[in-house]
């Protein structure tokens, strides 16, 4: 089975097996040689969203493995995911970014971070490419959030947590040939999942996980501490009230009880 999949724009349905088997042979053969796109940065920054969509449109990658080859792109088809994407398109986080600097944020993790295709120096927008082990596709989203929480990302786009999201090739333009990735480490380590959680990493330098450090030693940042515990609530309460409620009750009755649920 292929290490890595992905798709053309010709047919976004459908994700075929690619040659790279390592993330440094993906790197070095696919993600550093940018696509050049045939129209220049003013004309992509000056079309709307539709038109700019088909105008950066280009091969992509998907973060998930599939067991068939092509497959269809959805996520019931999906296995594993030996890649997690984290758009940063906030300018302000970005900029965060870009200030502490990548290295020093994701530390010692093989890692890729570039700027995607609309973002400019006033207004930048990043896409970290981040290789991982034994991810499973329903963890997916717990992945990108712990690699949000290193970076001390206050949000996640909701694509981001999708385990078969189209994440398109970096690329330069037809009058500018500048080279987009900015941060390329491949000699590192990969993001490791393990069956309780993913494994804590803690990444060196000036860039620092908000949030605390739980017990056994994962970061528990604003993405996953929403709020504090509840005074008399334990998560066993929470589950024996779920257990109780039919699954195939209306969505409005779902909403209701998970509106309850939170009050109490």
């Amino acid at each position: 089975m292929s290490t890595y999949f992905g798709g053309n724009p010709a047919n976004m349905g459908v994700v075929h097996a690619l040659p790279h088997n390592t993330f440094a042979d993906l790197v070095e053969n696919l993600l550093r040689v940018p696509v050049i796109l045939a129209v220049t940065k003013a004309q992509l920054l000056a079309m709307d969203k539709v038109a700019a969509g088909k105008a950066k449109a280009t091969d992509y990658l998907v973060p998930a493995t599939f067991a068939g080859n092509p497959s269809p792109r959805r996520t019931e088809h999906a296995l594993t995911c030996p890649l997690v994407f984290l758009d940063i398109d906030d300018a302000d986080e970005a900029k965060r970014v870009l200030a502490a600097g990548p290295a020093n944020l994701l530390g010692d993790l093989s890692a890729v971070v570039y700027h995607t295709a609309r973002s400019t120096p006033a207004a930048p927008r990043l896409r970290v490419v981040v290789s991982a082990e034994n991810v499973p596709a329903a963890r997916y989203a717990d992945a990108v959030n712990t690699v949000a929480a290193m970076m001390g990302l206050s949000a996640v786009t909701r694509e981001s947590q999708v385990a078969v999201q189209p994440m398109f090739l970096p690329t330069c333009f037809s009058d500018d040939s500048s080279d987009p990735i900015i941060h390329c480490h491949t000699a590192g380590r990969p993001l490791v999942f393990d069956s309780a959680a993913i494994s804590p990493l803690k990444p060196s330098g000036q860039g620092q996980p908000t949030g605390s450090i739980d017990d056994d030693g994962t970061v528990v940042g604003g993405l996953e501490n929403l709020r504090d515990t509840i005074d008399g609530i334990e998560p066993s309460d929470v589950v024996s009230a779920l257990e109780a409620i039919d699954p195939d009750c209306a969505m409005q009755q779902w909403v209701e009880i998970g509106m309850g649920l939170k009050h109490q």
